[in-house]
């Protein structure tokens, strides 16, 4: 199997003005900054997908056959979009995950 590996970089924000308020269709400007959240992944040739969320020390093993498992947590965002890419169709390799990141918890960043 060749080597396939994929990465990327989204950056976080900060909302000047506008706090909750983007999404509830008002005004808000926010703007990107440096910090942010980078996801590696490297394909593997089992159908299974292991992931670690780096900045928690936490650990995530699932299958690709069959459901995807529920869960809580950093985990569902994973399996959420799993489920939803294998429900339209798209044949996942399995793959091996890096998530980490260096937003400051806690400090009003998104």
């Amino acid at each position: 199997m060749p080597d396939r590996r994929s990465g990327a970089f989204a950056p976080g924000r900060v909302n000047l003005i506008g706090e909750h308020t983007d999404y509830n269709a008002g005004l808000a400007l926010p703007f990107a900054i440096a910090e942010g959240l980078a996801v590696h992944a490297v394909a593997r040739e089992d159908r299974r997908i292991h992931a670690d969320a780096r900045d928690l020390d936490e650990h995530d093993d699932f299958a690709l056959e069959g459901p995807v498992p529920h869960t809580q947590g950093w985990r569902a965002y994973l399996r959420g979009i799993v489920a939803e890419l294998q429900s339209a169709g798209v044949t996942l390799p399995g793959a091996t995950i890096e998530i980490g990141g260096n937003l400051p918890r806690g400090a009003g960043l998104s």
